[in-house]
């Protein structure tokens, strides 16, 4: 099938034919011919070499696909399910119409500045330490 081919595969060994082309416009058709098959079966023989490594490297990423793929089942389980369908709406709805707004990005009300942020950060830890003494306290305005 069509879908699973790679139009773009031959136009990368001309690319790298490029600079050849300077070399061999003043040759003669025979000389200039030897010259590209040379050139194109050192680019062939490059190709067929490193498809090992090639083909690892793709077979790692199936595997790390895996991986994500337990690892989104996992998290998603621990999630609430009416926040995830919630969440599965939006991104949905987003994807069919890029104007409404783009669940990834943080929508956040108010101003936050690193003091604030240090703020909840330092009371959650004195809190969590020290839960008798410590008190958790509103956002200072």
């Amino acid at each position: 099938g069509m879908a699973q081919t790679d139009g773009e595969a031959i136009e990368r060994g001309w690319s790298n034919m490029n600079p050849v082309a300077t070399s061999t416009r003043e040759m003669g058709p025979g000389s200039r011919r030897d010259i590209l098959d040379d050139h194109f079966g050192d680019w062939n023989w490059h190709k067929v070499s490193n498809l090992g490594p090639l083909l690892l490297k793709k077979l790692k990423a199936i595997l790390e696909c895996h991986q994500h793929a337990v690892d989104l089942r996992d998290f998603e389980e621990v999630i609430p399910s009416l926040s995830l369908s919630t969440w599965r709406k939006m991104v949905e709805e987003w994807e069919d119409d890029l104007s409404r707004p783009n669940p990834f990005e943080i929508q956040a009300s108010g101003k936050f500045c690193l003091y604030m942020i240090q703020y909840v950060i330092s009371n959650f830890l004195c809190y969590s330490c020290y839960p008798g003494i410590c008190q958790t306290g509103a956002l200072p305005a």
